[in-house]
């Protein structure tokens, strides 16, 4: 019994995904060719810092809302995602997401974890890196 309903839960969730990531064109290298985002998805993220280093790294801090984490700071440069870290919320989920992200372009880590959710919060820690991430988006 238990085994199905992990199953059926797990099911649940790449059919989830798949609808969120479905809308999504390639280019000839197989990156996402030009991905348009709701910009005001990101519009009460509470950036807590964000400077860029001599060497061109961006960082961002933020304080996620309406999750266990109470920040996510987030570094990228030139357009790919070198390291992310979360405070607080579920260690062992936070860090398969910080770890599964990092090398890749911030849309297409956007387009994997925007609307995710968790327990029927409507949004979720992935979710929220999601929306920080929009903010590397914003000229």
């Amino acid at each position: 019994m238990l085994v199905s309903l992990l199953t059926l839960a797990c099911s649940n969730a790449q059919k989830k995904g798949a609808e969120a990531s479905q809308n999504v064109e390639l280019n000839e290298q197989g990156e996402p060719a030009e991905i348009k985002f709701d910009m005001s998805l990101a519009k009460d993220v509470l950036v807590i810092e964000d400077v860029t280093t001599e060497d061109g790294v961006r960082k961002i801090s933020t304080s996620p809302s309406g999750v266990c984490s109470h920040q996510i700071d987030v570094e990228v440069k030139s357009g790919v995602i070198t390291n992310v870290k979360f405070w607080g919320g579920c260690p062992g989920n936070t860090q398969g997401v910080a770890k599964l992200v990092v090398g890749l372009r911030v849309e297409n880590a956007i387009s994997k974890l925007l609307g995710i959710d968790c327990g029927g919060k409507g949004t979720s820690c992935p979710d929220q890196l999601a929306k920080t991430l929009m903010l590397f988006l914003k000229k």
